[in-house]
C-alpha cells in the first residue's frame, strides 16, 4: 500500500488482519480474546510513520527506528522486573516485559495517530482511539 498524505488512516488500519481466538480455561469457562503481537503493532507503527519525512525518526528509517525502540523498551523493563539481576525473576518476566513493550506499542500508536490527525477535518480521532481501546 502506498502512503500519501491524502491516505485516510483508517484504510492503513484496515490493512492489518485483527484476529478474534477463544481460550478454553482450566475451569471450563471460554474466553474470546483478541490476538495481537508485537509484530502486529509494530507493522502498524512502520506504516503510520510513513507519514513522516523521510529519516524523521532520529536520522533512521521507520522501521529501523521502532526495531531499536522495541528492543530498548524490553531491555528496560525486563531489568524493572528483575531489580536483584538478571535471572531472579523467573520464566514470567519474559512475558511481563512483552505484555510492558505490548502497551508501550499501544500508547505509541495512539500518540502517533493523535498527532497526523491534527490537520485532518475528516479524521475523528476520538471515535479511532475508543476503537483502538476496545471502548467503541
Amino acid at each position: 500500500m502506498k502512503i500519501s498524505i491524502k491516505t485516510n488512516l483508517y484504510d492503513i488500519l484496515d490493512k492489518f488482519q485483527w484476529k478474534w481466538v477463544n481460550v478454553w480455561l482450566n475451569d471450563g469457562k471460554i474466553l474470546k480474546v483478541f490476538l495481537l503481537d508485537i509484530d502486529f503493532l509494530e507493522d502498524i507503527w512502520v506504516k503510520l510513520a510513513e507519514f513522516y519525512p523521510p529519516l524523521h525518526f532520529g536520522g533512521l528509517e521507520p522501521r529501523e527506528y521502532i526495531t531499536k525502540y522495541i528492543q530498548d523498551s524490553f531491555s528496560h523493563h525486563r531489568a524493572n522486573l528483575e531489580p536483584d539481576g538478571p535471572g531472579t525473576g523467573g520464566t514470567i518476566v519474559g512475558v511481563m516485559a512483552g505484555g510492558h513493550v505490548i502497551h508501550d506499542l499501544e500508547e505509541m500508536i495512539d500518540d502517533t495517530v493523535c498527532t497526523l490527525s491534527l490537520n485532518s477535518e475528516s479524521f475523528d480521532y476520538q471515535d479511532w482511539k475508543n476503537k483502538w481501546r476496545g471502548k467503541a
